[in-house]
């Protein structure tokens, strides 16, 4: 069963290994400005109810962190850094999911002026 659990601080939020994914139906959205993280790692920096969500791809300097803060239950996300450059404001959401208590997939989405960054972590593909 998986489960969406963004609220719970726990000290099982290590990450296993994957890959980042994206369904084939997202692929016309990268003409429309949509900016996909491409990683094989991702890892969950957390200090109390800040974190920060990070993708990284071992074979290229790409990396998409996401600083967010949990509100209400959810982590909101309140600045973005994408590959080069320092973090710029912004607005959305990290969701954590869960399957049999460990961690399944990691998904942030946030726009930033008129661009939106995506990522979406899937712990075991590509294995």
């Amino acid at each position: 069963m998986v489960s969406a659990s963004a609220a719970i601080a726990r000290e099982d939020d290590r990450v296993g290994s994957g890959q980042c994914f994206y369904a084939d139906r997202f692929a016309p959205l990268l003409e429309g400005g949509v900016v996909f993280a491409d990683c094989d790692s991702a890892a969950i920096d957390r200090n109390g109810d800040n974190a920060v969500f990070r993708f990284r791809n071992s074979k290229r300097d790409h990396p998409m962190d996401f600083r967010t803060k949990l509100v209400g239950g959810r982590w909101q996300i309140f600045a973005v850094r994408s590959r080069v450059g320092g973090w710029r404001e912004t607005s959305g959401e990290c969701t954590i999911y869960r399957d049999r208590g460990e961690i399944s997939t990691l998904t942030c989405v946030t726009t930033q002026g008129a661009t939106i960054y995506a990522a979406n972590f899937e712990v075991g593909r590509g294995l």
